[in-house]
């Protein structure tokens, strides 16, 4: 269940644009919010926490506010790059 409340948040956040909490809740699809009626903000807090320990997204300052921005997935090397070394 918590995978389901992960993809619903990392969906809205962006790879190009840090965003505030409060950006990041506006762009929430709200159909797939209404299926966990637990969701609040203290477990959007909780779950934003789990994801800088874990280097998914990254805190940045906006007017002295914290801003969120997703980091891109680090790609395995491909066949071609195994053989250039």
């Amino acid at each position: 269940m918590d995978e389901d409340i992960d993809n619903i948040i990392l969906e809205a956040l962006s790879f190009y644009t840090p965003m505030t909490k409060e950006q990041l809740v506006l762009d929430l699809d709200p159909k797939k919010v209404r299926a966990f009626p637990h969701f609040d903000l203290g477990l959007l807090e909780e779950r934003m926490k789990f994801f800088i320990k874990n280097k998914k997204i990254k805190v940045t300052k906006i007017n002295n506010d914290q801003a969120y921005i997703k980091i891109f997935p680090k790609r395995k090397r491909g066949l071609f790059d195994f053989f250039r070394k």
